[in-house]
Order: structure tokens, then sequence, then C-alpha cells
């Protein structure tokens, strides 16, 4: 017979909640590190640049993981994931992501010959350390689409997983 815990919080010892369910069983975790940014203005970035560095973005929620010039900080060591989406006219360059500064793969690549504005995105698992960093590195020059509004399609998203 399986053992059952009967609670509505989990604290720890300076009553600090790590989760908390509530009366229809959906679990809160308000403690989780996430971040989300958004890139907030059209920019070209030359060959080999951090996407977002000279504050190229805007911080729409924060939890424990910090951001300077395009560089992400990850606060304790555990699963993450990662989501890119950028809107681009460049063709032949791509974006590479990086974990302390070393490329990782390609994640992106703009191939559209037509010059119109194209989109690319992905969704990265990856373990980590504490005070890794991650950041994003573009192949070659490349345009990318910012905007400080709603319309903006350029983001990061990192959460942490456990």
């Amino acid at each position: 017979m399986p053992s059952v815990l009967k609670v509505n919080e989990v604290q720890n010892t300076q009553n600090l909640t790590a989760m908390a369910i509530d009366s229809s069983g959906r679990v809160f975790q308000p403690q989780r590190p996430f971040i989300q940014v958004i890139h907030n203005e059209n920019y070209t970035y030359g060959s080999g640049n951090i996407v977002g560095v000279g504050g190229r973005f805007t911080v729409k929620e924060s939890r424990g993981i910090t951001q300077s010039n395009g560089v992400f900080t990850l606060p304790i060591a555990g699963l993450y994931s990662l989501e890119f989406s950028l809107i681009s006219t460049t063709t032949g360059s791509g974006i590479y992501w990086q974990k302390n500064s070393t490329d990782q793969w390609r994640i992106a690549y703009m191939s559209d010959a037509d010059s119109s504005w194209s989109q690319s995105g992905c969704r990265i698992l990856t373990e980590c350390s504490a005070n890794d960093t991650i950041s994003f590195k573009t192949e070659a020059s490349m345009v990318l689409y910012g905007n400080s509004g709603t319309a903006t399609v350029g983001s990061i998203n990192i959460l942490f997983l456990g």
C-alpha cells in the first residue's frame, strides 16, 4: 500500500514556501528560478556578437536568473529549459547557443532568399552547474527584429526544471 502525504504547503526551516498545492491539486513552486526577456529593438549584430549585448533586452519577468549584456547566469545546478525565438531578414547566418562562452551547437539558421522576415526558434534541455552562463552568439552579421511592445517575437526564456 503506497504512503500518502497530505499537505497544502512545503516550507524550509526559515518558513519560505518551496511548494504549495491548491484545492484543485495544482502545484505552485514560487522559488523556481526563471527569466523571460524580449529583444527590444531592431539591431544589426556583427559576426560573433552575443545577442542582447548593449542592453537590447527588456526583462519581462525574472526570479533568480540574472542577465547582463545577453549573458545569463544560472543560480543553482540542475536541468534547465532554454527557449529562443527570433525574426531576421538576414540570410546565410545562424545562432549558436553557448554554455560558459563555449559554442554548443547551432540552433538557428536563416536561409530564405527573398529577404522578407523569417522566424526561427528552438528549445534546449541542458544540465548546468551553479553559476554557469548561457548566451546566444551570431554566426555572421545579422539583423534581428525587436520591439519593446507586444509585437515582438524575439525572446529568450530560461526555466529551472529541477
